[in-house]
């Protein structure tokens, strides 16, 4: 059953379960969250296919996340502070560029999520931890994640959220349909990138490395 959601496009994408920050400074989507929140009522956010998220208009992907205001703060400049959590998927039918922001007609995209295949679960965990180990190692990046889920759908949108990847890969996740295909391709991307890692640590281990110098040697 379709209906209808206001929609904010960043180049972000964002993921179910997940917390995100916006910093929201233009009067339609000022106005949207105001409606939002006033309505105790969800909004939708999708990655930008093309366009801009400041001016002009945007044209999104399909597949996108819910987002639920846990918080809105009206700053001293005018500008608006919101803390937001992703809820449900959604697929657009149809999009309304009537109004001063963008209004899709949606229908719920869930996740299906079958029996889990706890080995698979088990080695994208492991792999994940790795991966985090790895960024730290190698970029000094620190993927900080605080209430861990204790379900597998939390657990592979947890996943999806701290891969570094950009955002063609993201979204190619959040469209997954299935949790056996997300946590298969999760799985195949913390292989391949920590890889990418490990080949970077070496370069960097050579490349630090003093060198040994053999010395003279004279003959007589």
């Amino acid at each position: 059953m379709s209906k209808e959601l206001p929609l904010f496009p960043l180049h972000t994408v964002f993921f179910p379960r997940m917390l995100m920050p916006l910093l929201i400074f233009e009067e339609r989507y000022k106005e949207l969250l105001a409606e939002c929140e006033e309505r105790e009522e969800d909004f939708g956010i999708a990655l930008i296919r093309s366009g801009q998220e400041v001016g002009g208009p945007a044209d999104p992907y399909e597949i996108g996340t819910t987002a639920h205001i846990m918080r809105l703060v009206d700053m001293e400049d005018g500008r608006k502070h919101a803390i937001v959590r992703g809820m449900q998927r959604f697929v657009i039918q149809k999009l309304d560029e009537s109004r001063p922001y963008l209004v899709g007609e949606v229908e719920e995209y869930p996740l299906e999520t079958g029996s889990v295949d706890h080995q698979l679960m088990g080695h994208v965990e492991i792999a994940f931890v790795r991966y985090l180990q790895l960024l730290k190692q190698t970029q000094g990046t620190t993927v900080s994640i605080s209430n861990l889920p204790d379900d597998p759908e939390g657990i592979a949108w947890m996943i999806a959220w701290g891969l570094q990847v950009d955002s063609l890969r993201r979204q190619e996740l959040l469209s997954i349909r299935s949790l056996h295909e997300l946590l298969k391709r999760e799985l195949d991307l913390l292989t391949s990138e920590s890889r990418i890692l490990m080949l970077l640590d070496a370069d960097q281990v050579k490349r630090t490395k003093p060198s040994r110098s053999m010395g003279s040697i004279s003959l007589n």
